[in-house]
């Protein structure tokens, strides 16, 4: 079973932080979650969840980070690199791929490179 943990970001201070403990309320809607040894609304961040999943370095991949990662296409072989975010999609965790057509092959290597909140540069050549 993997571990379920959350980071958090920090609207008006503009930083990410690991959540140490989420405060549920009445109606199962969260109310405080804690951190950095401060208790935060829920209206002042943006929770994260953790992928279960780790990248070539060993840094645990959580979503909205940024990837960069190396794939292979069939028959030729080619190596090409694509940035991609992570999201929870229908049937769990994914990025995309780009043009599926073109993408048969195998991911070498995954590297997370920052996240949608602290690197919003990363994305620029995807709008």
């Amino acid at each position: 079973m993997r571990e379920i943990k959350f980071r958090a970001w920090d609207k008006k201070k503009k930083n990410v932080f690991l959540v140490n403990d989420i405060e549920w309320g009445k109606t199962d809607e969260i109310i405080y979650v804690c951190g950095n040894g401060f208790e935060f609304c829920v209206r002042n961040i943006e929770l994260m969840q953790f992928t279960g999943l780790f990248d070539k370095n060993g840094k645990a991949i959580y979503e909205g980070d940024v990837l960069e990662m190396l794939y292979s296409c069939h028959p030729s072989n080619k190596h090409t690199k694509s940035i991609e975010v992570v999201e929870w999609g229908i049937n769990g965790w994914n990025w995309s791929l780009g043009d599926e057509a073109k993408v048969s092959g195998s991911i070498k290597n995954i590297e997370v490179i920052g996240n949608i909140y602290e690197n919003p540069e990363l994305l620029e050549d995807k709008k």
